[in-house]
């Protein structure tokens, strides 16, 4: 008697002997493919926060724990996680301690050159601090998209809204060693050390709107992905803001930093 085996059966004998031919297990296939979907190669822009600044001892800047690029584990920054993915992504921070939005120009110069597939954009704290104006602010931030969209037009763009300044404020405003030294410092005196409570005010509508001209202008651009104000919409703790000035995210802010902005980073290309 001869024995037919079922259709069913011979298909899979099939899809196995393709597989096996193609030699790679499934689940080796599906890593393979994960990691050439994720970017593999990144750039970051910005101020000292992307420095993380004060985050080793009092030093300006410590990129080595920064939320973007930092290699430090404990922050677990975007590159260290594209590698984590793909041994081979690489990464570079043009960011500037200081820098306001109009700087960051000559940041995407260097962008440019590079050409990564992902740049991520964390700028405007030093902008509402020092009271550029709004409409400056859309003026640079609109240049800035511009640039990057000519000069990397293959590269997703994510921008990072700025972080609640009046939010810092009001967790720190009665811890005197917090208050001593943004008396001597003179971080943000517009929030930090402002004579009144109507000056604070002012500073928080400042952020609110240049957040809401980097959503538009971000959003009107394919290859950019907003934050969706998450970053400016997260409180805090007081263990993840640094004791050299208490203006600054710490190692641990860096982290929750990055964790936040994570999820922004686009799985496919």
């Amino acid at each position: 008697m001869r024995i037919v085996r079922p259709r069913e059966n011979r298909k899979n004998n099939t899809i196995a002997a393709v597989v096996a031919m193609a030699g790679c297990s499934l689940s080796l296939c599906f890593v393979s493919a994960a990691s050439a979907a994720y970017p593999t190669s990144m750039g970051a822009l910005g101020d000292s926060i992307t420095q993380a600044a004060m985050t080793c001892f009092s030093t300006t800047s410590c990129p080595q724990n920064s939320w973007a690029t930092g290699t430090n584990s404990s922050v677990n920054s975007i590159a260290l996680r594209l590698r984590g993915i793909n041994s081979k992504a690489t990464s570079a921070n043009y960011a500037v301690s200081g820098a306001k939005v109009a700087g960051l120009s000559s940041q995407a110069d260097s962008v440019i050159k590079l050409n990564p597939r992902l740049t991520t954009i964390m700028v405007g704290t030093n902008d509402a601090c020092q009271s550029t104006s709004t409409s400056a602010f859309e003026v640079s931030f609109q240049g800035l998209i511009d640039k990057l969209r000519n000069g990397t037009p293959s590269s997703k763009l994510v921008v990072v809204s700025i972080p609640n300044l009046y939010s810092l404020y009001t967790t720190f405003k009665n811890n005197s060693s917090a208050k001593s030294s943004w008396n001597f410092l003179k971080l943000c005196a517009g929030m930090t050390s402002a004579p009144d409570e109507a000056t604070r005010q002012a500073t928080l509508a400042r952020e609110i709107a240049m957040n809401q001209s980097m959503a538009t202008i971000c959003n009107a651009y394919a290859n950019c992905i907003w934050d969706g104000n998450r970053v400016f919409n997260y409180t805090y703790k007081t263990t993840e803001i640094g004791t050299s000035d208490y203006f600054h995210p710490n190692v641990a802010g860096q982290a929750a930093l990055a964790k936040l902005i994570w999820p922004l980073v686009p799985s496919t290309l």
